[in-house]
């Protein structure tokens, strides 16, 4: 069991570069040094999100409205619609949500979709999916929720349809120091700020009125997965990663050596 869990490891040792990151400084994300670029290939979970999410826009029809309205109630918790119909009506539910936003200033658009997104319920990975991580599209928010990063992808995919730029965007991969935890935040640039995008907050926040909450780990946009710069760390502790399986965790200590993700 402990080998085969140490194998996943190695496949996800980006998690070690936790201590990596000069503490508070998650402006280190739009820096992008071409020395901490990844390639597809090493971020395969961000890989297949981006092509879930694009099939599943491909394939909704326009017109829906009345075979959502008029869908029966789920019974003992089931939805009892056909699956193409599901997935067509939480692509509908959230080109809703992204729609009531346009018009704005960006940061009314982020306002709108931070507040829309986070009124999705919180379901963790392992009871939504029976595994430990999952990255979740916007249909799949929307149809079951999920955990921190299908929040920050959801709105990352609404910013986007609604003009805003994929280079004034990030999605973070932090350590919480608060909660200490791993979690996922969205990082906009608007209005001459750096605005943070969590779940766990009711409105976004400034960078600048909270910089010392998160510490960086790595973080991905359209153009890739990017690890921060290495060099400038105020935190010597060796990093750590967690395989869950079954109930039972493998703790490793990781020295920020290798250039391998988790995305």
């Amino acid at each position: 069991m402990w080998t085969r869990l140490a194998a996943v490891a190695a496949a996800t040792v980006a998690l070690g570069m936790a201590g990596a990151a000069r503490g508070g400084d998650l402006d280190q994300a739009f820096l992008d040094s071409a020395g901490g670029a990844l390639t597809m290939e090493q971020a395969p979970r961000w890989a297949d999100v981006q092509a879930r999410a694009r099939q599943a826009g491909a394939a909704a029809p326009a017109k829906l409205s009345k075979t959502c309205k008029n869908a029966p109630p789920p019974k003992a918790g089931k939805d009892l619609r056909p699956a193409k119909v599901r997935a067509a009506c939480t692509r509908r539910d959230f080109q809703k949500a992204v729609n009531a936003a346009r018009g704005g200033s960006i940061i009314d658009r982020m306002m709108a979709v931070d507040r829309a997104v986070n009124a999705l319920p919180y379901v963790a990975d392992s009871r939504n999916w029976g595994v430990a991580d999952y990255w979740e599209t916007p249909e799949e928010m929307f149809a079951r929720g999920g955990d921190c990063e299908g929040f920050a992808l959801t709105k990352y995919f609404a910013l986007r349809d609604l003009g805003v730029r994929d280079d004034a965007m990030r999605i973070a991969i932090v350590w919480d120091r608060r909660d200490l935890e791993e979690h996922a935040v969205l990082l906009v640039r608007a209005g001459g700020d750096t605005w943070i995008l969590d779940n766990k907050t009711s409105r976004p926040v400034r960078l600048a009125d909270d910089s010392e909450r998160y510490r960086l780990i790595y973080y991905v946009n359209e153009s890739g997965v990017r690890l921060p710069d290495v060099s400038e760390s105020r935190e010597r502790s060796p990093a750590r990663a967690r395989i869950v399986d079954g109930g039972r965790t493998l703790v490793l200590k990781i020295t920020p050596r290798s250039r391998r993700a988790a995305a």
